[in-house]
C-alpha cells in the first residue's frame, strides 16, 4: 500500500507538471482531463510491459551493444550468463500498481471529458 501511494503521488506530480506546462494555471474539466489522459495512457502501456515481463526482450539488445567492449566480455562469457544475470530481478508489484493508477487516471479523464461536453 505504501508503494502504491508513493507511485500515485509521484504520478500526480507528473500530471500537475504536464498540466502547468501545457495549460498554465487555468484549471477546467477539459484541461484536467487532457493532463490525466496523457499520463494515464503512457502509464498504461508501460505497466502492461512491466506486468508481462516483456522487458526481457530488450536484454538481447543490451548484450549486443555491450559486447562490443572488451571489459564486458570478461565479465560475461556468453549470452546465457548475461541473461541469467539480468533476468534475476523481477518487477513484482510495481507493474500492477502502475496499471491500477493508469486505469484510475484514464477513467477520471473520461468522466471529466464527459462533464465538459455536457456543459
Amino acid at each position: 500500500m505504501k508503494r502504491f501511494l508513493i507511485t500515485f503521488l509521484i504520478t500526480f506530480m507528473i500530471v500537475s507538471i504536464i498540466h502547468v506546462l501545457f495549460n498554465g494555471f487555468t484549471i477546467g474539466y477539459d484541461t484536467a482531463s487532457d493532463s490525466l489522459f496523457i499520463v494515464g495512457i503512457f502509464m498504461f502501456f508501460i505497466s502492461i510491459i512491466a506486468m508481462t515481463d516483456a522487458t526481457k526482450v530488450f536484454i538481447s539488445f543490451g548484450y549486443q551493444i555491450k559486447s562490443l567492449f572488451g571489459k564486458f566480455r570478461k565479465e560475461h562469457r556468453s549470452y546465457l550468463e548475461y541473461y541469467q544475470d539480468k533476468s534475476k530481478g523481477s518487477v513484482g508489484q510495481t507493474g500492477v500498481n502502475g496499471f491500477i493508477i493508469s486505469i484510475i487516471y484514464i477513467v477520471t479523464s473520461v468522466i471529466l471529458a464527459y462533464q465538459h461536453l455536457s456543459m
